[in-house]
């Protein structure tokens, strides 16, 4: 009896650490393409002041061949993925539009959810604002970008950190998108979502900026 609880203890044991080796391994996937070679020159706004980006130029605004999958429950992929990117504005500010580099990768509903968030301890929290958006253009080809708009604004207070989400909700739960690297494919920390709650990542960092008043 001693020996079967020992050997039930060392079982239990290896199912335990190689769980947290899973947990340790786990990570977001990426998509990857063909970029198409035609550039479609996306619209930047000037007028507004610039609270945070990292796009590049109109015909280079994000690197079109890699992203990271935005993907709903019901999506190819099999459940949902979203992605959080920081940023903490240098002064305090009042955002009314983001432009974010979301694609459609040929799958699902041609749809997604782009939210601007508070920060929790590191990671994305209460949601400040939200829209839903469609009519993505398609994975491969560059440089449109998705627009979304606040006529009141959402205030931002200096040096403080908010994310901006690529996500799905229940309009966009088959959705299969991407949200695609900045055009330079920066690197740094970010945040996923793969169904059990915000982690931490770092990697390649994903194209969109924030402006305002």
């Amino acid at each position: 009896m001693k020996m079967l609880t020992r050997v039930l203890a060392c079982i239990a044991i290896l199912t335990i650490a190689c769980g947290t080796l899973l947990a340790a391994d786990a990570h977001p996937e990426r998509a990857i393409t063909v970029g198409s070679g035609i550039v479609h020159p996306g619209h930047i706004e000037a007028k507004l002041k610039t609270i945070y980006t990292n796009l590049g130029s109109s015909t280079d605004a994000y690197y079109s061949a890699n992203g990271w999958l935005v993907a709903g429950s019901s999506s190819a992929l099999g459940h949902i993925q979203w992605i959080g990117m920081s940023f903490s504005p240098t002064k305090k500010a009042t955002a009314t539009e983001i432009q974010i580099a979301l694609l459609y990768d040929n799958s699902g509903t041609n749809a997604a959810e782009v939210v601007l968030a508070a920060d929790s301890s590191g990671l994305p929290g209460k949601t400040l604002a939200s829209w839903d958006v469609k009519n993505l253009p398609t994975f491969g080809t560059c440089c449109k970008l998705i627009t979304v708009k606040s006529k009141k604004g959402v205030k931002l207070a200096a040096k403080t950190q908010y994310w901006v989400i690529g996500q799905t909700d229940s309009k966009s739960d088959t959705s299969y998108d991407t949200w695609n690297y900045t055009y330079n494919e920066t690197t740094g920390g970010f945040a996923y979502n793969v169904g059990s709650g915000w982690l931490a990542y770092d990697s390649d960092l994903s194209a969109y900026g924030v402006f305002g008043k």
